[in-house]
């Protein structure tokens, strides 16, 4: 009888599987992808936000009978969008100063958001302010948590030039709640020009 080359007949035969490459593994180890879309998210759509400021100060600019006066409140506007496209397209390249020009920026908003509270405590202004004090701390969390500091580490960059892996930064929470509320405020914007 004839002897068999496995364990058991009764058995299916083993088969062996194709051992990776070492440095393939460790590449695949070392990325965060959830983390860096999460970044790239923000990067987006700071740089969309700032974009927004510049063509709408500039557009109301132009449709200023008086453009010195509005020059003098529609500047900072321009210089603040250009600081957010200019930030957006370094945290979407994974820049380090880059999350920590968002810092500065991001408390700048949270005093912002908290005077415009004191100023005025009504209903609107405090849901505003939750809402957008809460996205702000979020993204605080997403840009210097444990992973995000991870993503902005300086062996990071390395492993990241060495693995093509593409980021699908569209569907993370970071890049959905924002496209949302953009179309909401389109459609509302929309809704009230017309009426």
């Amino acid at each position: 009888m004839p002897q068999s080359t496995h364990a058991s007949p009764y058995l299916p035969p083993q088969t062996t599987k194709p051992q990776r490459r070492e440095g393939a593994s460790r590449l695949m180890r070392d990325r965060d992808l959830v983390a860096e879309a999460r970044v790239m998210a923000i990067g987006v759509w700071t740089r969309i936000f700032g974009l927004l400021a510049i063509v709408g100060a500039a557009w109301l600019l132009a449709l200023s009978t008086y453009p010195s006066r509005a020059a003098v409140v529609l500047g900072p506007v321009i210089v603040a969008g250009a600081w957010g496209v200019l930030l957006g397209s370094h945290l979407f390249d994974l820049r380090p100063w880059a999350r920590w020009g968002f810092l500065a920026t991001a408390v700048l908003n949270l005093l912002l958001l908290g005077a415009q509270v004191a100023s005025a405590p009504v209903t609107a202004n405090l849901v505003g302010a939750a809402l957008g004090g809460g996205w702000c701390v979020a993204q605080l969390w997403a840009l210097f948590g444990a992973s995000g500091s991870y993503v902005f580490s300086p062996g990071y960059g390395r492993a990241r030039s060495e693995d093509r892996r593409s980021v699908d930064y569209y569907g993370s929470v970071f890049f959905v709640v924002p496209a949302v509320c953009t179309v909401l405020v389109l459609l509302s914007v929309a809704v009230r020009v017309t009426t």
